[in-house]
């Protein structure tokens, strides 16, 4: 029996086993004006990310703390689903802030994310977070193609704010959309995938093009990878061959082994992920400013 834990795995063993075990509900692809749709069978992926969706959708917005600026943002784009999201900066302000696109989990909304990415606020960063399409205020069915699409979207409105320097810092499921085929990573001055896989499972039948390790970049010295010993949505060996992958490249592997899932092994962790994510960043800005 498959156990549910919130990961991709669990969940794509859930409902491939549900759908196997009902009537034909679907085929991988899309109908006339649908989004295109490009893994699985019987209706996997949509069902799939619906689940999540519902997950995420469940949960209350976090509180905001004084301090700190958070500015809504829609991107509306015609014919095409509107996107929201947030700006999250200190409210000090200074001077050629770079700015962060981070990319979160596949259960999580912007609202609730807001609080804790105030931790890059501090570090000197304005911080863009925005709900996958179908979650939280954003429109649209929820897709693997069309996020990937949206995300590089995104990037460049994030590029077209006038910022000298951009990051970028997927978690868990948002590893794969910065990882994923249509994500300008030249766009980003350095690049943090924190606890995604190097290839998705066999069984979600996706085409290899969206697996992590087939979009490493041959010079790769600006991506960090991270992993957790204790992670057990993503387990370490998961994610190790894409680390290996860019550490071959010239990038760094970081395997941490107190470090569970990203946003859920506490306070005390997530600090700690935050902060070698935020020195990564520092350290790729070092030679531009000499």
């Amino acid at each position: 029996m498959a156990r549910f834990d919130g990961s991709l795995k669990g969940v794509l063993q859930i409902v491939l086993l549900t759908l196997l075990g009902s009537s034909l509900v679907g085929c991988a692809g899309a109908g006339p004006g649908d989004d295109e749709r490009v893994c699985g069978i019987f209706g996997i992926e949509a069902v799939t990310f619906e689940n999540w969706r519902d997950l995420a959708n469940q949960g209350l917005p976090a509180p905001t703390i004084g301090g700190y600026a958070y500015d809504a943002m829609r991107i509306d784009r015609p014919d095409r689903p509107s996107l929201l999201g947030y700006r999250v900066s200190s409210s000090k302000g200074g001077e050629a802030r770079p700015a962060l696109l981070f990319l979160q989990g596949n259960a999580m909304r912007a609202d609730q994310l807001r609080q804790k990415l105030t931790f890059f606020a501090d570090r000197g960063m304005d911080v863009f977070v925005f709900d996958y399409r179908g979650y939280g205020g954003s429109d649209g069915v929820p897709l693997l193609k069309p996020i990937s699409e949206d995300q590089a979207e995104i990037a460049e409105f994030i590029k077209a704010q006038g910022y000298e320097r951009a990051y970028l810092y997927g978690i868990s499921m948002g590893g794969i959309f910065a990882m994923g085929p249509h994500m300008r990573r030249e766009a980003f001055d350095a690049i943090a995938i924190d606890s995604s896989p190097a290839k998705l499972p066999w069984y979600s039948f996706c085409p290899s093009e969206y697996d992590p390790i087939a979009n490493v970049p041959d010079d790769a010295s600006n991506v960090i990878v991270l992993s957790g010993g204790q992670d057990r949505i993503v387990p370490a060996d998961e994610v190790a061959p894409l680390g290996e992958a860019v550490a071959a490249r010239g990038g760094i592997y970081a395997h941490e082994p107190e470090l569970g899932h990203p946003l859920g092994d506490g306070v005390r962790f997530t600090l700690r992920r935050f902060t070698i994510v935020a020195d990564f960043f520092d350290r790729t800005a070092e030679p531009a400013a000499q």
